[in-house]
């Protein structure tokens, strides 16, 4: 055998490294897969990200990607390096490859005073390894909020249109003991949709869109979900009820971050709004990843929205690591 080594990556292994990862979509009876126009398109939002492959001869094997960034975390400027889009052939796993290319990706981008990653909760063998290789010192429980949009709501005061900078800045005059808060640099948000601020100032939202960087799109969809999307589909075309995906379809959704509200007039407002912009853009879905926990997620409930949830889990090791007992914000390009 071909003794596997770790290269940097190229734009001349994109279609490798995607069909790699099409080979590895998860057999449950709900899966997903990614759709890129590039395997690298999505590390094009940091400013210092590296990409690495495992290679045995020609032949792409493996592929990880790191990103370095500046946070903010207990009132200091720190480095972080956030890891992501690790991917290895089953066969090669055995090899210790998977370390290997995490490692490389550390290396290469040198010490940080926090290294970190996301994981699914319900991927139990990501989980696995991260927790055997990365020997995480701190580990954040997460929900993931999928919240279908399917018809247009009343709206009794509508947000203004603003930026990405002033949503962020009343974010955090509202927000206390917000952990891990990257810069705000431009050029780095290509995935930024609109950004809306209540005249009040107590109440705003950004939206963002993977569409352009890593699409969703449904691999496989149990029975039951088949029966139901052809049940509701009527009822779907006139926005009376969720449209549910069909297999081989993109998922079309936006993530919503910076979100905060004083109140329950503004909440409602601010998601209403949203709601009803998504809807006009032909949106089904709106993503919101917050701690577990968060007040939030009963806040929102409590407005008559409702959503499913998926567990999230975010891991850290370093020097200085976020904690539990305060708010971890989560940058919706990591995502």
């Amino acid at each position: 055998m071909t003794p596997v080594e770790i290269l940097p990556y190229t734009a001349e292994d994109s279609d490798a490294a995607i069909r790699l990862e099409e080979s590895l979509t998860q057999g449950g009876p709900l899966s997903l897969a990614f759709r890129r126009p590039t395997f690298h398109a999505r590390s094009s939002v940091y400013e210092n990200s590296m990409l690495l492959c495992a290679k045995e001869g020609d032949r792409v094997v493996g592929v990880a990607a790191g990103a370095r960034k500046r946070v903010w975390l207990g009132g200091e400027q720190i480095s972080a390096l956030y890891g992501y889009d690790l991917r290895v052939h089953p066969d090669y796993r055995r090899f210790g490859t998977a370390r290997r290319l995490a490692q490389a990706v550390m290396d290469r981008l040198g010490p940080a005073d926090c290294n970190y990653s996301l994981v699914a909760g319900q991927n139990e063998r990501a989980l696995r390894f991260t927790r055997r290789a990365f020997g995480p010192s701190s580990i954040i429980q997460l929900t993931y909020l999928i919240i279908p949009v399917f018809r247009k709501r009343q709206s009794r005061e509508r947000p203004l249109q603003t930026d990405i900078q002033t949503v962020r800045h009343a974010f955090l005059n509202n927000k206390a003991d917000v952990q891990m808060i990257p810069e705000l640099k431009p050029g780095l948000h290509r995935g930024h949709v609109s950004s809306l601020l209540l005249e009040s100032g107590k109440g705003g939202c950004s939206i963002w869109t993977n569409q352009s960087l890593l699409a969703e799109t449904v691999a496989q969809l149990p029975f039951p979900l088949q029966l139901l999307r052809l049940l509701t589909a009527p009822m779907a075309r006139l926005h009376l009820a969720p449209h549910i995906p069909a297999c081989g379809e993109t998922v079309r959704s936006w993530f919503l971050y910076d979100l905060f509200a004083q109140g329950r007039h503004e909440l409602r407002s601010i998601l209403t709004e949203i709601n009803n912009l998504a809807l006009s853009h032909g949106r089904d879905f709106l993503y919101l990843l917050l701690q577990g926990g968060d007040p939030l997620i009963a806040r929102i409930r409590n407005e008559g929205f409702r959503f499913l949830t998926v567990p999230y889990v975010f891991l850290a090791k370093g020097q200085k690591v976020p904690t539990c007992d305060k708010k971890l914000y989560i940058d919706v390009r990591d995502l």
